[in-house]
């Protein structure tokens, strides 16, 4: 059976369209659904806007795959808009399913589930999923949701582009009160998930040149 599944984020929309066994499709897409929800509380329709056109996107590519099952996940943007149902209205009408929304703590465990699928890791394994809105910190044993991401740090400490040394101080001490009960202990394998992650490979790699593609398909 033929299974598509949507991962709504706070910055990226992902569609993959797999059997269980065989991978026949991934896409990403950022959207910004989340751009200015950690202030208002709701989601901005202008976001909603480019979010559905997405979708629309990925309800023709399913049908095109003849995917059997539909199935989609709506994460932190989601959980914190008070306007998340009528959003969830908009997207059902162009996906053909109505999305689930998900708690951070059973994103964690998705999150694990996924990284270390038919993977041999050193153990003990911890993954670590830098999203947009949240972030978690999961092991076999244990995980951690905290409601602050990439878009929601950005907005909320470091609007200039580029950000002063300043900021850059002050987003530091807000991530390292909020993590501060995070408990990892000796670790055999750390595996990073979303784009976050893949920027600071760039970095670290000292790449001349970036450009992480708006969309993908492998």
């Amino acid at each position: 059976m033929r299974v598509g599944v949507v991962d709504i984020g706070t910055n990226s929309m992902r569609l993959l369209v797999t059997d269980g066994i065989t991978e026949f499709g991934k896409w990403v897409q950022v959207t910004g659904l989340g751009q200015g929800v950690d202030a208002s509380g709701s989601l901005s329709e202008e976001a909603i806007g480019r979010t559905l056109a997405v979708f629309r996107r990925f309800g023709d590519l399913m049908e095109e795959m003849e995917v059997e099952r539909r199935m989609a996940m709506a994460t932190s943007a989601s959980r914190d808009a008070s306007n998340r149902e009528a959003f969830f209205d908009q997207a059902e009408k162009v996906l053909g399913m109505r999305p689930t929304l998900i708690s951070g703590h059973e994103e964690a465990r998705f999150a694990y589930r996924g990284a270390t699928a038919n993977q041999e890791l050193a153990p003990p394994v911890v993954v670590s999923d830098i999203g947009g809105g949240s972030s978690e910190f999961v092991s076999a044993a244990d995980e951690v949701s905290f409601d602050i991401g990439s878009v929601r740090l950005t907005e909320r400490i470091l609007p200039k582009r580029p950000a002063s040394p300043g900021e850059i101080d002050r987003a530091r001490s807000l991530v390292d009160e909020m993590f501060r009960e995070v408990e990892v202990g000796a670790v055999g394998t750390l595996v990073g998930v979303a784009g976050t992650w893949t920027s600071i490979a760039a970095i670290a790699q000292e790449l001349p040149e970036y450009d992480r593609p708006s969309a993908a398909t492998d």
